[in-house]
């Protein structure tokens, strides 16, 4: 049996280029149906919640009086954190979609043809967490402009009126939204990736989200809002204002957020790069 060299400046027969690789991983994202059903389910509860909640809201009174001696009604004064309340379990459900769709491959076996197909490592990784990103990305913005416009659609005609896309500070939060949901699910594939076990991946992603806090808050009271990916996500969503002095400030909370998902997915590629499959 003879074997093909490439000439130099081609590509060989077993590096397909980064852009035919990201194309594979998102074909195997479509093709795994309870990757598609996870999202979708995601999706379906953090608007559920969300629209819920705005319909509650809509009819909720002043929730006290300002410093200078104005209403706060908890839709004006924190419109996303009002119409978007679902992402509390939405960032979650984005976490384990995360690790199963990173650890997938490593629990069916089907790793080792992957990465026959695409042998480079580091380009393998980069186009599975560029597709994973992608579908994430996707589905919390469909999801967040979605429940965002139908939930104002409830609170128009009440005594703060409509809030509207262009309401001081909602795009802001917003574009941190869908930042804090694909966010999450980067966190769950770095997990999957390194774990190598969905079990593990959805389990460990979990458990960081849920008890990362509680962790936090024993360890150290007062800063405990500002270090977990938890409370810094949801500064993402939630209006830092008198109604949540517990918030983190955006643009602090993005910062924490970015550290979380940059180290876990530097970890991740490490051990894609250096043990076997």
């Amino acid at each position: 049996m003879t074997m093909t060299t490439a000439a130099p400046g081609q590509r060989g027969v077993l590096d397909p280029g980064a852009r035919s690789a990201y194309r594979s991983e998102l074909l195997k994202l479509r093709s795994i149906r309870s990757i598609g059903v996870m999202l979708a389910v995601a999706v379906a509860l953090a608007a559920a919640i969300s629209l819920y909640n705005s319909d509650n809201q809509s009819v909720v009174g002043p929730a006290g009086l300002g410093t200078s001696g104005q209403m706060l009604y908890p839709a004006r004064v924190n419109p996303t954190g009002t119409l978007l309340t679902g992402y509390v379990l939405g960032a979650a459900l984005f976490a384990a979609f995360g690790a199963i769709a990173g650890a997938l491959e490593y629990s069916s076996g089907m790793i080792r043809i992957s990465l026959v197909a695409i042998p480079r490592r580091t380009r393998f990784f980069l186009c599975k967490a560029a597709a994973v990103a992608t579908a994430a990305v996707a589905a919390a913005a469909v999801c967040t402009l979605a429940c965002f416009l139908i939930g104002e659609s409830f609170l128009s005609g009440r005594a703060y009126g409509s809030i509207g896309l262009t309401s001081p500070g909602v795009p802001l939060h917003l574009a941190g939204a869908v930042v804090c949901l694909a966010g999450w699910a980067m966190i769950g594939f770095a997990f999957g990736m390194l774990l190598r076990s969905t079990a593990l991946g959805v389990t460990v992603s979990l458990a960081l989200y849920i008890a990362g806090p509680l962790v936090a808050q024993h360890i150290d009271p007062d800063g405990a809002n500002d270090v977990t990916p938890t409370q810094s996500g949801q500064a993402l969503w939630i209006y830092h204002n008198p109604l949540n002095p517990d918030i983190a400030s955006f643009w602090l909370g993005l910062t924490v957020f970015l550290t979380y998902i940059i180290v876990l997915l530097a970890a991740a590629l490490a051990r894609v790069r250096l043990s076997d499959a």
